[in-house]
This record gives structure tokens, sequence and C-alpha cells, in this order.
């Protein structure tokens, strides 16, 4: 199988998925490898916490190891600008990355990247000394 052939499946398959989701959890394809013969991928459950957000792993692993990264389990959520005034967003934390632990949404287009953690310390800081 070729990349847009996988694409457009796994896209067929997330829409039945979502005609299945229940009320309370986001089911979503993760993931995944293909061959010219094979596909394989993971099927990811989040619950939505009460405030209607969805919780995911990378969310909770943030509040959960926030602190061993000179973070703050509150600061998930929070907003920043890097130096070239993109706004982003923190969204999670994948303790197995060693050098970008971080990861965060840019506001404008929705895409997650990773950052290191003197990163967003830094520009949480930045962000902290304008206000002032």
């Amino acid at each position: 199988m070729k990349k847009p052939e996988v694409n457009a499946l796994m896209k067929r398959l997330q829409a039945h998925l979502d005609l299945f989701e229940p009320d309370n959890c986001q089911i979503t394809l993760k993931g995944g490898t293909y061959s010219d013969n094979n596909i394989s991928s993971r099927i990811v459950i989040s619950v939505k916490g009460d405030d209607g957000e969805i919780v995911t792993k990378e969310a909770e692993d943030f509040k959960r190891y926030a602190e061993s990264y000179c973070l703050k389990p509150e600061d998930l959520g929070e907003r920043f600008l890097d130096f070239n005034r993109k706004e982003f967003e923190i969204v999670g934390l994948k303790p197995r990355s060693r050098k970008y632990p971080i990861l965060v949404k840019e506001v404008k287009t929705g895409k997650v990247y990773k950052f290191s953690a003197n990163a967003v310390v830094n520009y949480l800081e930045l962000r902290k000394a304008r206000k002032t």
C-alpha cells in the first residue's frame, strides 16, 4: 500500500469509530506503521473530564511529572509566545522523550509540537516578566 491509500483508509476508519463514540469519551486512531500488505495502528479511548475537555494520557503525564521538569501541574493549558511571536498552549508531556518531552499546540493552526522543558520554562518566565 502507498501512503495516500493508507491515509485515506485511516480517515475512513476514524469516521466509523466516530459513529460509536459515546458522549463521555473520544476514540481516535494513533500512530501506526504500514507495508505493502499490512497496516498496524492503535486505538486510544480518552475520557472527557467534568469540564467536557478530553483528558489525554499526555495531559495526565504532565500533571504527574511536571515538577520533575521545573514546571507546575497548573501550567497545563498555559499559553506563551515563542521568539517568532507564535502563540502556543501546553497540552501534555511525554516522559520517555529525553530531549523534547513537553507537548505544545500552536493556537492558530492546532498543530502539536515537542519542545524542550528548558525552552517552555523560559517562555513562561518571559511571559510573566512581560506582565509585570
